[in-house]
């Protein structure tokens, strides 16, 4: 987990202050995600009980190798310093949890710059959505949002999060 915290993606790429361990925290919940799926809460008593269970973890282990490929792919994907699509914590986790799953079905390799355009595109369509006609509103935008500002560390929020992501990455290439 520490090792983690001291990749590029985190030190440089993520925008979140670091402060009160928050960058320790958004790699714990991704370590937490990946290695035991998306079936918990990533909330602290999952983590505490995480650190636990996987104190002598292996960061030469099967599921150590898939983080760490997951990380290395959204450093190449986010290239630049403090990229504003990851400015907050729930988007962090998304985009890692979209990645993660796109590795995961298929070799993603070579599509990271593809895969970041979608993202940082898809992040200021959220922020542009908030600002439209309730009746111009894409539904699907919404509930994104709504699961980022309640409960974003819920594994329903993260869920949702996830099949928006998933679903408009398909509608924008047939390859996902």
């Amino acid at each position: 987990k520490r090792r983690i915290t001291t990749k590029k993606f985190f030190k440089e790429r993520v925008s979140l202050p670091d402060t009160r361990y928050s960058r320790y925290a958004v790699c714990a919940q991704l370590c937490l995600l990946s290695i035991r799926g998306a079936k918990e809460d990533l909330k602290l008593k999952n983590l505490e009980k995480f650190f636990v269970d996987y104190a002598s973890f292996n960061d030469k282990s099967p599921e150590s190798t898939n983080v760490l490929n997951v990380i290395n792919s959204l450093e190449k994907a986010f290239p630049d310093k403090n990229d504003s699509a990851l400015r907050n914590r729930a988007n962090v986790v998304s985009i890692f949890y979209l990645i993660s799953d796109l590795s995961g079905r298929g070799n993603i390799s070579g599509r990271e710059k593809e895969i970041s355009s979608f993202f940082r595109k898809f992040v200021k369509n959220l922020q542009k959505e908030l600002t439209k006609k309730p009746e111009d509103r894409d539904s699907s935008l919404l509930s994104y949002q709504s699961a980022v500002t309640q409960g974003a560390d819920k594994i329903k929020s993260v869920n949702i999060r996830h099949d928006v992501l998933l679903k408009k990455i398909a509608e924008k290439n047939k390859f996902f």
